[in-house]
Order: structure tokens, then sequence, then C-alpha cells
């Protein structure tokens, strides 16, 4: 229902903070972009930490006593998702090694 919205705001939101972020590394230098980051990274674990997971429904009434495998069966469903998982997880590691 609202994923357009999210969609729309989230795209919004990079392209400020990519044009903010750009700004300061022209006038500051490249040194800059490091310490923005470590600087956004404190914001975001600062955020982070104030949500309460407490109040998440359903994460109590589920089965604790399953094993691994059966839990991972139940986040990838089928060979088919997991071939996409790999493919994606190995192109996304080619691609940053360019």
């Amino acid at each position: 229902h609202e994923y357009g919205k999210i969609r729309l705001w989230g795209a919004v939101g990079w392209g400020l903070g990519s044009l903010v972020a750009g700004s300061i590394v022209q006038v500051l230098g490249d040194s800059a972009a490091f310490h923005l980051f470590g600087l956004c990274m404190v914001a975001v674990a600062v955020v982070v930490y104030s949500l309460d997971f407490t109040t998440l429904s359903g994460w109590d009434d589920a089965e604790s006593d399953l094993s691994f495998g059966e839990s991972a069966s139940l986040l990838i469903p089928n060979a088919k998702y997991s071939i996409f998982l790999v493919v994606a997880v190995v192109a996304g590691f080619g691609a940053t090694s360019l």
C-alpha cells in the first residue's frame, strides 16, 4: 500500500544526500568522505538503538526449537530462489571488484 511512497521518498533522500555529500567532498576534499561516512554510521546506530523491537508482533510466537536448516528453509522457500540469491551475491562481488 505504501510501497510507492516509501520508494519515492527513499529516492528523494538518496538524491539529496548524494548532492550534499558531493558538495561537502568538493569543498573539503576527499578525506571528508570518510569522515562523513563515519558520522552517518554513528547517526544510523543512534536511530537503530532508539527503536523498540519488543513491540513487533509475531516474533514471540515463533517456535524456537527449529534447527538451522529448518529455519533456513523457511527463509528460502525453493531452489529457484536460492539459486537467484547465489547469483545475486556472486554478481555483487564481481561488480565491486571492478
